[in-house]
């Protein structure tokens, strides 16, 4: 086999390698939200805010938006801020609630359920 296949057999596996590893973060990620589903507790936090992010790859430049969100616990007085990973279309506005499943025992692990 010469260059040219060994190349391709290369760019077979790095492919087939990133499928499985983006399988098994899907997988994870379902996981922990199922979990939170189960076990968390949902909160309105209030929208304070959407940041842009800015990602190029290539000539091709992307734009995603992230919305932030702030609540205060009552118990403790803590305000604490919540992301999303991205937002495909924006749908709420700056003041309006939005759910966020939190763990309680742990409150850095939580979703937005957008």
């Amino acid at each position: 086999m010469g260059a040219p296949g060994w190349f391709i057999v290369i760019v077979v596996v790095l492919v087939m390698v990133s499928g499985v590893l983006a399988l098994l973060g899907m997988g994870i990620r379902q996981k922990r939200l199922e979990d939170l589903r189960e076990n968390g507790e949902i909160i309105t936090a209030k929208v304070v805010r959407f940041k842009e992010v800015r990602r190029s790859s290539g000539s091709h430049q992307q734009t995603i938006h992230i919305l932030v969100a702030e609540w205060t616990d009552p118990k403790t007085g803590h305000t604490r801020t919540f992301t999303t990973e991205r937002l495909g279309a924006i749908n709420y506005k700056i003041g309006q609630g939005v759910p966020v499943l939190l763990d309680r025992q742990n409150p850095d692990r939580y979703e937005v359920d957008i």
